[in-house]
């Protein structure tokens, strides 16, 4: 019994490695959509300037939005996935907790029987050493 609460025990500590793992993936997707919403902004701003090179450029920061409209469509696929994962992997960490947490109350309650042995088995015998 000790012997498979430890197993769980390891279990529910790699499987909250691999949520955490996930969890920065996640991050680091949320981070990626972030820097390029900052430089689709930044390019935009650049074609609502009314600056004498802005027109020369024109074509070459419209070909960068659409580069940066084709890179935000491949990190939210990445963030649905991502975000999948993250579900899946935290019912896996719950189901894995609520397996030790039994183990560990199956463990107590055995523990607490062979006390309970012990202490009767003491009680009988001293009983038996007096008569």
């Amino acid at each position: 019994m000790r012997q498979r609460l430890k197993s769980l025990q390891r279990l529910l500590s790699v499987q909250k490695d691999i949520h955490k793992l996930a969890e920065w993936r996640f991050a680091a997707i949320e981070n990626k959509l972030a820097v390029l919403h900052e430089e689709e902004k930044r390019l935009l701003s650049y074609l609502d300037d009314e600056r004498f090179f802005t027109v020369a450029y024109t074509k070459t920061i419209v070909e960068k939005l659409r580069a940066l409209a084709e890179a935000e469509e491949r990190f939210l696929r990445e963030r649905e996935a991502q975000t999948k994962i993250l579900i899946e992997g935290a019912r896996r960490m719950g189901q894995v907790a609520h397996a030790t947490e039994a183990v560990a109350r199956d463990c107590r309650r055995a523990e607490e029987r062979r006390e309970l042995e012990a202490a009767i088995e003491a009680t009988l015998n001293r009983q038996m050493a007096k008569n």
